[in-house]
């Protein structure tokens, strides 16, 4: 289940969705704007994120790394990537997941750029 919120900026996060005390919550601006297989695309990467247990692993490594944080975000990005595969995988729908990347904010180092996310995807057809 997705939780929508306000204000899920400034709270700290982007325009989108994050994992918190295992419950999913979304920026209702976003919200607002997907559509019924967007929303469980993310309600799908974000579980992703949860069932791996991605925010214990991003707080090991910050250790392991000394806190070095382009070592840290090549790893966030690989993490992201691997939650977008399995989100692509459980809804079986690359063009909604293609059509959700417009619908998000990119640009910071901790995720993989949009031509990334949607070269996966695109790499993906045929293939679920």
């Amino acid at each position: 289940m997705l939780y929508p919120i306000h204000n899920l900026k400034e709270r700290g996060f982007r325009l989108g969705a994050t994992v918190f005390l295992d419950k999913i919550y979304i920026s209702k601006d976003l919200d607002a704007k997907l559509t019924p297989v967007e929303r469980h695309i993310i309600w799908a990467h974000e579980l992703y994120h949860s069932l791996c247990e991605h925010r214990i692993q991003l707080i090991l490594l910050w250790i392991l790394c000394l806190g070095i944080t382009p070592l840290v975000n090549i790893f966030r990005r690989r993490m992201e990537l691997e939650a977008d595969r399995y989100a692509i995988y459980k809804t079986r729908d690359i063009d909604a997941f293609i059509g959700l990347m417009d619908k998000l904010e990119h640009g910071k180092s901790t995720h993989p750029a949009k031509e990334e996310r949607i070269k996966l995807a695109e790499a993906m057809r045929g293939k679920i």
